[in-house]
Order: structure tokens, then C-alpha cells, then sequence
């Protein structure tokens, strides 16, 4: 029983990842449009492979250029450790909701960096806001837009983060987080 378990599991992952390979949603583009959303696309040259980056097209903090009250502007490296996950479970939790058994197993194969995420994050600690970015490896291409659009709703519905009282002097405070295989 376990062995006819273990060749069907086998056999599903092995299409998954021959359908990854025959789909690409994001390279070459500039813009996807899904039902409830349009993701701006960009793709950036990476260590030892592109990366692509997605985000919504109304996010309008992650990237910008942050200002204190009185009008200095804000030095990125003033807010390292300022914004902390309140239970960094809680971002796993949300990606394994999204991504079926054969995809983590992909995923878990990876020895590492899986998925990049921005956040722009308000005072009491809420995420208002997701950017992604991954590997421009087929099993990324090939995973629907939709499903992007699911993740950031899980993500702003289940993460929360700690913000100290200096970043709470800011509209909004953008911090990075990665998914790591080992912790799939």
C-alpha cells in the first residue's frame, strides 16, 4: 500500500512538474490582469538567474522613498530590527494554504531561498501592502496569477508584525522576508 502511495504521489509530481513547464505567465511581461487585480511584472538579473518581481498595481509605499515628520528623509538601515513578526509561523501557515503537497515538495528541493516578500506594514503592525519576488525557474512561471492574488490576501489576512515606537513615527514601514525550504 505504502509503495503504490509512494509511485502515485511520484507520478503527480512528476506532471506537475512537466505542466511547469509548458506554462509561463510573467516572463517577457509587463502586466497580468487577473478578476480582481492587475500585477505589474519586472524582471531583475539575480546572482545566477533572473528574478521576477510582481505587485499589485495599487500598492504605492513598498519602494518609495519614506520621509520623518519634519521632512529629513528616512535612512533605510534607521529602521533595520525596528519590525518584527509577531509569529513567523503565521507566514507559512498562509503559503501552505496556497500551494498544494507536490508544489512544497518542489519547493523543500530548492536547498533554500524560495520566495522573497515585501511588505509595507502600518503602525499597529497590519500589512497593507505585498510585493514578490522569485527564481524565473519554470515551476515559478507556471504558477497562476490568481493564486499570487490569494497568497497576498492570506498574507495581509494572517501576518502581523511588532512595530517599535520610532517606526510607529511613520505612515508605514517596509520590511523583506524569504521563505526558506527548510522550514516548508
Amino acid at each position: 500500500m505504502r509503495k503504490l502511495l509512494f509511485v502515485i504521489a511520484s507520478i503527480m509530481l512528476c506532471v506537475t512538474l512537466i505542466e511547469a513547464q509548458t506554462i509561463d505567465y510573467y516572463t517577457g511581461k509587463t502586466e497580468i490582469k487577473g478578476l480582481n487585480y492587475v500585477y505589474i511584472v519586472s524582471e531583475k538579473p539575480g546572482y545566477n538567474c533572473s528574478h521576477i518581481y510582481i505587485k499589485n498595481i495599487n500598492n504605492t509605499k513598498i519602494g518609495v522613498r519614506q520621509y520623518w515628520p519634519g521632512g529629513q528623509g528616512v535612512n533605510p538601515l534607521d529602521l533595520m530590527g525596528r519590525v518584527r513578526f509577531l509569529d513567523k509561523n503565521q507566514e507559512y501557515t498562509a503559503f501552505r494554504e496556497v500551494f498544494n503537497a507536490q508544489e512544497i515538495a518542489v519547493f523543500k528541493s530548492f536547498g533554500g531561498f524560495v520566495m522573497g516578500i515585501k511588505y509595507s506594514v502600518d503602525a499597529n503592525g497590519n500589512v497593507h501592502e505585498v510585493e514578490f519576488y522569485f527564481r524565473n525557474y519554470p515551476i515559478f512561471l507556471a504558477i497562476n496569477p490568481d493564486r499570487f492574488y490569494l497568497l497576498e490576501q492570506k498574507f495581509k489576512e494572517k501576518v502581523k508584525f511588532s512595530v517599535d515606537p520610532l517606526a510607529k513615527l511613520l505612515e508605514y514601514v517596509t520590511t523583506d522576508s524569504s521563505i526558506m525550504s527548510g522550514s516548508l
